[in-house]
């Protein structure tokens, strides 16, 4: 995965991450832009400026950005360069799970085990969840991309999670196949980011019971911290956060930006 950096003298900086996910399904040419803005309007209009030539040189054509929604400069910029908000995120955490009781949140057992890549029937059942169930995303709420793609995304992204840095867990009830979840472990930080976590929609009352395994997993591997980020529009999905109750840390815009 090509990536490309640009930085000023004022210490703004930009880094271009191209995001092959996205260029499957679109058939376009995609990046993700994660922006250092260091108040120098100026001097970060310059760079933004010179960012934005290398992408129309290169041929870019789909863009995304993720911006604090409570910069207002920063929006601005976005919005004068062609920029367009497509969606809002919100980054959540809890800090030493270890501490908390889960007995006062759920009383019913949900087993995760690791998924390989063997196992296709598991894999095939998460991709049916994240296409027809997931209704939130990044493609997928954005109104100038066809929904079909950014369904297709979220089903092809069961490939990505099945394989390193990421841990793809089974969620079973039962014996029953009922979801999946997601992760990232920071040995060094002794953190663990959740990335996707699902349940059918068969089995949809498992929900906070399939979350509540997730956390446990957090405990049992006594982690410092659990961050995620969710869609802001997934009202049933953070709702099922405040359960326990996780922090809300930030506010993102998803700036998006089609060259045709």
């Amino acid at each position: 995965m090509m990536s490309k950096s640009f930085s000023d003298l004022k210490g703004n900086s930009i880094l271009l991450v191209e995001t092959p996910w996205d260029s499957r399904v679109l058939n376009l040419k995609t990046c993700e832009l994660k922006l250092i803005f260091n108040d120098e309007i100026h001097s970060f209009l310059l760079l933004f400026d010179e960012v934005n030539e290398y992408l129309k040189n290169t041929g870019y054509q789909y863009m995304q950005i993720r911006c604090d929604s409570n910069n207002r400069d920063l929006k601005h910029i976005l919005n004068s360069r062609g920029y367009y908000i497509a969606e809002m995120s919100l980054s959540l955490s809890y800090a030493n799970p270890s501490k908390l009781d889960l007995s006062k949140i759920n009383r019913i057992n949900v087993d995760l085990d690791l998924v390989t890549v063997e196992e296709t029937d598991a894999l095939d059942f998460f991709k049916e969840i994240a296409h027809q169930n997931f209704h939130h995303g990044r493609l997928i709420e954005d109104v100038n991309i066809d929904e079909k793609f950014g369904r297709q995304r979220s089903a092809n992204w069961i490939d990505d999670l099945v394989a390193t840095p990421f841990s793809l867990y089974k969620a079973s009830f039962r014996g029953n196949l009922i979801g999946f979840h997601a992760e990232r472990v920071s040995e060094k930080n002794n953190t663990v980011n959740w990335i996707l976590t699902g349940v059918s929609e068969k089995y949809s009352v498992y929900a906070l019971p399939l979350w509540s395994a997730a956390f446990k997993l957090a405990q049992d591997n006594n982690v410092a911290n659990i961050s995620t980020m969710i869609s802001a529009s997934n009202t049933k999905v953070l709702n099922l956060y405040n359960r326990f109750p996780f922090r809300v840390d930030g506010s993102w815009y998803g700036f998006h930006k089609i060259e045709r």
